[in-house]
């Protein structure tokens, strides 16, 4: 672990660490939800976020490696924007997805 006294170092660092945490939950999403026995657009857009994912960890090396070069921080920073897209349509079409009972509740004036 680095030493964290410099406001930059310490922000680099946290970089990392939420990176790891969120390929971390990534990955289990996508193993929770094929487990759960999804199909379809679902499953795919699941696969596709793990793939995101999994390009955004090798631009992010690429923009450590290119020295914060602006094509591979562009990329990253494109990708990141796309991984958010697709985990927000993933929450949404998945939520659509699961059958659940719809509660009825009596209408008022309504007769029985």
């Amino acid at each position: 672990m680095p030493p964290l006294d410099h406001p930059l170092v310490a922000l680099h660092f946290f970089h990392r660490a939420l990176a790891v945490i969120t390929a971390l939950v990534a990955a289990g999403a996508v193993i929770a939800i094929a487990r759960a026995g999804a199909r379809g657009r679902v499953l795919q857009l699941a696969m596709g976020a793990l793939g995101l994912m999994l390009v955004q960890v090798a631009l992010g090396i690429w923009s450590v490696a290119g020295l914060l070069a602006v094509l591979p921080v562009s990329l990253h920073t494109l990708v990141a924007a796309l991984l958010f897209a697709s985990t927000v349509a993933l929450q949404r079409w998945g939520a659509l997805s699961v059958r659940r009972p719809v509660a009825t509740y009596p209408v008022a004036g309504a007769l029985p």
